[in-house]
Formats: C-alpha cells, structure tokens, sequence
C-alpha cells in the first residue's frame, strides 16, 4: 500500500469537479443584471477542518464569503464560482493545454505502484481535467469551502485550513499543483515547505498565480491617470494584509524554490496578458481577459464590504474600474508567473 493511502477515506469529503464556463459577455460590475440569482444570505458558510462541521455547517455569515481560514474573508457565492472557472478557461486557450511543464511524464503509468496527484488549493475546474486526461492516477483535493462538482471515482477531496499545514504522509505524491493561491496562504515559506514534505524524491511541484498589479503597455493612458485601477488595487492589498497575507509572497518564483533548497531542475515561465484587445497579436485573448477582468470588480464587492466601505462608494470604484478596463485608450496588462521543480532525491538542510 502507498503511503497515505489507509487515510484516503477518513476526514474527507468525497466531490467530482467537473468545468461550468459560463459563456457571454459581462456587463460592468455596478449593472445589477449580471449579478448572479443567488442572494447574499445563500453564497456564505461556515465550516472548520472536520466532516462533521462542515455536515452540520449553518449559512449565517456575512453575504458573499466563507471564514474557513479565520480572519480571511474568502468569496463563495455563484459570482466567485463563475470568475474562477472563466479565468482557467481563458489561461488554458492561452497556453494550450491544462498544463505547463513535464506532467504527462510525471504521470505516465508505472507498473505495481499507484500515482497520486495533490490540487492544493482546489479552485476551478482543473482537478477534473486531470481526472479525465489521467484516470489511472489517484487524484485529491484541498478546498477551502465545500462545493458541488460532478462526481468522479477518481478524485478525493478535502476541505480544510492550507495555513495549519497541508495533510498526508511524507513522500507520499508524485505531483502537487497550486495555482491562484496567494490570496489565501498566509506563509509562503511554510506552505512551500510542506509541498517539498509530501512530494516523492523525484516529485514535481507546478504553481502559476499573478502578480497583484495592472501594468501599462507604451502608448497607454498613463498609469496614475487610471484614478478606480489604481484605487480598487491598492484596496484589495490593503484588505489582503489586514487578513494577514502577505500579497508580495506570491506567486512563487524560481529564485524563491531555489533559495529554499529541496528542489532541482527549476523553470519559471512569465505570461503576459492583455486586459482588451489592444495586442495585434492576442486580441481574442485580450477580449475574454477584459471581460473576465471587468467581472473581477463585481466579485471584489463581497471584499470591499468587509472593509466596512458604504455600498455606495463600492458601486463608484466597481463602474469606475469598469470604464477604465473598457477604455480603449488604456493598454493594461497582467503578469502571470508560472513555475515548476523537482523535489531532490537528497534531503534539504533545514
């Protein structure tokens, strides 16, 4: 039996993920049309580490995030569901795949030993492309909050705090991804540290997240004179630190793992991505990002109210931002850094 593998069924609550793009266009975030039909009081819950918490969890919290991580205010409601597929949607037309990076070789199937595969944290529809493209691999799951996805036989999910440390045997994956997780990760350092702890010598780590930033392509609006991009930037780090997160931790990079030690073979690779189709060459991309991020304002709102800021104000930034992203004049764009190693066959000095 593989390490880890006796546990595969205790504490966990078993899902299928499955992809739920929602086509069309977006309108901007103060429109109340492209709200979603779910209401406030539904899109919020409750849960800690345990199974029987989460069963008996009660939807009494503030409208639009779950408290999983305390003191971090996560979004769960079907606008937050709906931005996280999109963008995964948009950045595998980007690359081409569901992937960057020697995973299919990874996972090739071996002879007499069972493949695991680790998606910390869980958001969006990728844990169930894999499953499908992989299905001899035993697939598992951490989430921050329950969700429904279509079931599949192959996939094990878990839902609990990444902060308190990451579950399962040492050395027990072959493969673990985290993307888009930065939000969410109080402490780099460690969570990376127990990534290295669960991967198999030999193991490959792949994590890809953005840069918490709008830059400017040459002959854009200046950036200062973006007054709502600057100001819904500068809002959502302030809030970011007040949780206790770090913003400037993520994404991971190259350097980063190599400073760390415990993992060989390192590549970085940087993506840039237009906010509107403003680049000659990518103006399908840049039209689906400018959509997916003008809808980002609106699933920032459940953000900007725990900071205490009046609807009213939330509404101005939101249509503000919305504008600007929609100005033809303003050439945006965003980072996207993606990274992947090995674990090494020799263990790291602490």
């Amino acid at each position: 039996m593989d390490p880890g593998e006796e546990n595969d069924e205790l504490d966990l609550m078993i899902y299928g993920l499955g992809s739920n793009h929602v086509s069309g266009q977006s309108r901007p975030c103060g429109d109340s049309q492209s709200a979603s039909s779910t209401t406030e009081s539904e899109s919020f819950v409750t849960i800690s580490s345990t199974s029987s918490d989460i069963a008996n969890s009660e939807f009494r919290n503030p409208p639009g995030m779950s408290t999983t991580i305390p003191g971090v205010a996560i979004p769960t409601d079907n606008n937050e569901a709906r931005h996280v597929n999109e963008e995964y949607f948009i950045m595998k037309k980007f690359v081409g795949k569901s992937y960057w990076g020697p995973l299919d070789k990874v996972l090739a199937p071996q002879d007499g030993r069972t493949l695991r595969g680790l998606d910390a944290v869980s958001l969006g529809p990728w844990l169930g492309d894999m499953a499908e493209q992989f299905p001899h691999v035993k697939w598992h799951g951490v989430q921050l909050v329950p969700s429904r996805h279509p079931h599949s036989d192959n996939i094990v999910f878990e839902v609990y705090d990444v902060n308190e440390g990451l579950r399962g045997t040492e050395g027990s994956f072959d493969l673990i991804h985290s993307r888009l997780t930065g939000t969410y990760t109080k402490d780099c350092k460690h969570f990376i540290n127990e990534i290295r702890r669960l991967l198999r010598p030999g193991g490959l780590f792949m994590a890809a997240d953005y840069k918490p930033q709008f830059y400017t392509a040459e002959g854009s609006i200046p950036r200062e004179e973006l007054h709502f991009t600057t100001k819904i930037v500068d809002l959502v780090r302030s809030g970011t630190f007040a949780q206790g997160v770090n913003p400037d931790e993520f994404p991971v990079t190259a350097k980063q793992l190599a400073d760390m030690g415990g993992f060989e073979d390192i590549h970085e690779r940087e993506i840039i991505i237009p906010v509107g189709p403003w680049h000659p060459d990518q103006q399908e991309i840049g039209e689906l990002f400018r959509d997916h991020t003008n809808f980002t304002g609106m699933s920032l709102k459940p953000i900007l109210r725990n900071l205490g800021m009046p609807e009213t104000e939330i509404n101005d930034i939101c249509n503000g931002f919305a504008k600007e992203v929609w100005d033809p004049k303003a050439k945006l764009y965003m980072r996207y850094i993606a990274v992947y190693a090995f674990k090494t066959t020799e263990k790291p000095a602490s």
